[in-house]
């Protein structure tokens, strides 16, 4: 289910706000990351967001680097949000 939300969120940020083609293609290196961190899950709470950030940093990637895949997911966790999607 998150995948077609994902999906979703993406066709939006295209065609509702206009963001770029660079833009949406570190929507899905953000997805990539997450996804390969923590599988696809069912829903999203503070331990799986957790679990993202310890496994991108035993990974060994930098803290500069994380946050950017953790901005990336925000904003599609924002937009779960605003959709009503999640609390």
């Amino acid at each position: 289910m998150l995948s077609t939300l994902f999906e979703q969120f993406i066709r939006e940020k295209r065609l509702l706000k206009n963001v770029t083609p660079k833009t949406v293609r570190w929507y899905h290196q953000s997805w990539g990351a997450f996804t390969r961190a923590v599988g696809i899950p069912t829903g999203i709470d503070k331990p799986i967001l957790n679990q993202f950030v310890m496994k991108m940093r035993e990974r060994g990637l930098s803290a500069v680097s994380c946050n950017v895949y953790i901005c990336g997911i925000n904003s599609f966790l924002s937009w779960l949000h605003e959709n009503d999607h999640t609390p």
